[in-house]
C-alpha cells in the first residue's frame, strides 16, 4: 500500500483516513509511544477492510512546548507501510521464583 506520512498521521489523529485514490482506512490498534531523547515513535495497525497494515509515525518536541510530526519536517514523503497479520507468539523467559 502506498500512502504518505501525512496520511498515516491523519489516520492516527482521526482514527480513519481516505487516501487520494479513494481507499478508506480505519485504525485498529496503536502501541505506546517509544521515547528516544526528544523523539518519539508510534506503531499503528490499520485496515482497508480487506487486509491489515502496519506503519510508524514519529514526532519530536515535548509535552510542554508541543510536538512536531515527521511530516512537518519532511513534507509529504512516502510512509513505510507493510501488510501484517495477527498471530499468537509464545515466548519463554527466566522469571524469579
Amino acid at each position: 500500500m502506498k500512502m504518505t506520512q501525512k496520511e498515516l498521521e491523519t489516520l492516527y489523529m482521526e482514527s480513519y483516513a481516505t487516501l487520494k485514490d479513494g481507499t478508506e482506512l480505519k485504525l485498529v490498534e496503536e502501541d505506546e509511544w517509544t521515547q528516544d531523547g526528544k523523539y518519539q515513535q508510534l506503531n499503528l495497525v490499520f485496515t482497508d477492510y480487506d487486509k491489515y497494515y502496519s506503519g510508524n509515525i514519529g514526532r519530536h518536541g515535548d509535552p510542554f512546548q508541543g510536538w512536531e510530526f515527521d511530516s512537518d519536517l519532511f513534507g509529504g514523503q512516502d510512509a513505510e507501510v507493510y501488510e501484517v497479520e495477527k498471530k499468537e507468539v509464545i515466548t519463554t523467559k527466566w522469571v524469579t521464583v
